[in-house]
């Protein structure tokens, strides 16, 4: 009969360690499988605090994913300081693969990208350049007109929102939204 042996992986997923069911350590460690349970402290952190004295380290919230795109926060205090609070909002922000640092995409953006496409995508340098812009900024101010916004006064304007949204979709690789053509 072969021995059970304890497996460990920590929150990540990475191998941590592996102890034999009999040995001491395997045997902590299925003693205070309950209490690990019961206090939400992992249980190699309680092994630890057992073994060295040292606590367990409690993090500042944890999430559970639901179905769709709903996910529960549980905090483990009830008193954040505003560091502590943009520290969890920024682990949130990462595990929905959102950038902190972005603004989001708007539909003027989608609009500009799909219009560019339909035009064949920009000319190469050098090769009508301004007039393809130019044709452009007129195209996007009839579009900004409708929806009651400002104008654009120069044919960069449009020129800088597609290329800031060219650095955004490399960087995010979005697939939500159409594929640029390369400027």
């Amino acid at each position: 009969m072969v021995d059970p042996v304890i497996v460990y992986y920590d929150q990540a997923g990475r191998h941590v360690f592996r102890a034999d069911a009999t040995s001491p350590l395997g045997r902590l460690l299925i003693a205070i499988r309950p209490f690990s349970e019961i206090t939400g402290f992992d249980q190699v952190d309680l092994a630890l605090y057992i073994l060295t004295g040292n606590p367990p380290r409690v993090p500042l919230a944890s999430f559970e994913a639901r179905s769709g795109r709903q996910v529960v926060v549980r905090f483990n205090s009830h008193r954040l300081n505003e560091r502590q609070w943009r520290e969890v909002n920024r682990k949130l922000r990462q595990a929905w693969g959102a950038s902190t640092r972005q603004k989001a995409a708007h539909d003027e953006d989608a609009w500009l990208v799909e219009h560019v496409r339909e035009l064949g995508g920009p000319p190469p340098r050098g090769q009508g350049v301004v007039a393809f812009w130019e044709k452009m900024k007129e195209e996007a101010n009839r579009w900004r007109k409708r929806r009651g916004e400002k104008p654009y006064a120069h044919w960069r304007g449009p020129y800088m929102r597609y290329r800031r949204y060219l650095k955004r979709a490399r960087q995010e690789k979005r697939r939500y939204m159409p594929e640029p053509l390369e400027a």
